[in-house]
């Protein structure tokens, strides 16, 4: 089941954020201490917010009323930038990557965007290391427009981001 996270999800969503932030090399830029000093009622709070808000929202897939996969959304409400909105935070756990829940969590995505009246694009970065994730996202019509090199450093590796946006 795919649907928007609740307040009732911060603690399964403050599980998998930490799962994804270290399972994902060079994948997620926000340092993990950031991540796990949140408190719950911090992380409940930000969902409540979002909730109540056209511009922001994060979708959860749910298998067996698990979290296993997430994907956020965030629209600026500055009137000059209202037109793009951003997606974040994509993860999918990888006992259920391959089973296409990521491609049904950004087509609920993509589908949530083009009812938001004035938004005319969606945008993303991802790390260059994820081809099957740059595969799905360009599988839904999304290209390239820019690369910023040698952005993200864990290590001795390196990597860069590829910027990718979609006309609605």
């Amino acid at each position: 089941m795919i649907r928007e996270l609740t307040p009732d999800d911060a603690a399964q969503f403050k599980a998998l954020r930490k799962r994804a932030v270290d399972l994902s090399e060079g994948g997620f830029a926000v340092a993990l201490d950031d991540w796990i000093n949140k408190s719950l009622d911090d992380i409940q709070e930000m969902l409540r917010q979002e909730q109540d808000s056209l511009n922001d929202f994060i979708l959860g897939a749910f298998v067996d009323g698990q979290l296993v996969g997430m994907i956020g959304f965030f629209r600026p409400t500055k009137p000059k930038l209202s037109q793009k909105g951003h997606i974040w935070g994509t993860f999918m756990t990888p006992e259920w990557r391959g089973q296409r829940l990521a491609g049904k969590l950004l087509d609920m995505l993509i589908q949530r965007a083009r009812k938001l009246p004035g938004l005319t694009q969606l945008q993303l970065t991802t790390s260059n290391q994820y081809k099957a994730a740059i595969s799905l996202y360009r599988s839904r019509g999304f290209r390239v427009f820019a690369t910023e090199e040698q952005v993200i450093r864990v290590g001795e590796n390196i990597y860069d981001e590829l910027y990718m946006t979609l006309n609605l």
